[in-house]
């Protein structure tokens, strides 16, 4: 579901064909005269912020129910008797925490670069809309179920049953 940014990636390089990269804005922060993308393109920058959100496993996004789940699972295997699988554990508790916190940062650049930069371009300069609902539609819909899944987790945890762990464990 965190798709959500890659879609309205591929949406902006859609409505941009000439130059995919030259709409990506720079970092300058002096360019208040300068109308950020985000600024025309409101509902596309909103669906890229909440899947980074997502990706990033922040709360309340389906990123973060899932990676709950990866940290619960690694600290519940903490209270084993070989030393070897804790080590194992706490340096795998330890890289997780490490990729976080990598892909906060990389997705607030991401996010800055994209969306609150000055423009680039004569093409970034001359967007005046947003992107085509037909694009917008499939990326709200997935932005729906990663707060949906978020907030109710419970809605995909009932339909997880004993059989389907021991298909995913054996296979």
């Amino acid at each position: 579901l965190d798709v959500v940014s890659l879609c309205s990636s591929i949406a902006d390089v859609i409505d941009n064909p000439t130059d995919p990269l030259a709409w990506i804005g720079s970092l300058t922060p002096l360019t208040l005269a300068i109308i950020p993308i985000l600024k025309k393109m409101p509902k596309t920058g909103k669906l890229f912020l909440l899947g980074s959100i997502a990706i990033c496993a922040l709360p309340p996004f389906n990123g973060f129910i899932s990676e709950f789940i990866i940290y619960a699972s690694m600290f519940m295997g903490l209270e084993c008797d070989n030393f070897f699988i804790v080590l194992t554990l706490l340096f795998g508790i330890a890289i997780l925490a490490l990729v976080g916190s990598t892909a906060i940062i990389c997705f607030t650049k991401l996010f800055s670069a994209i969306f609150l930069g000055s423009p680039r371009s004569e093409i970034s300069q001359n967007i005046n809309s947003d992107t085509e609902k037909t694009m917008l539609f499939p990326m709200s819909i997935l932005g729906i179920f990663i707060i949906l899944l978020g907030i109710f987790p419970i809605l995909l945890f009932n339909h997880i049953t004993p059989d389907m762990i021991v298909k995913i464990t054996n296979s």
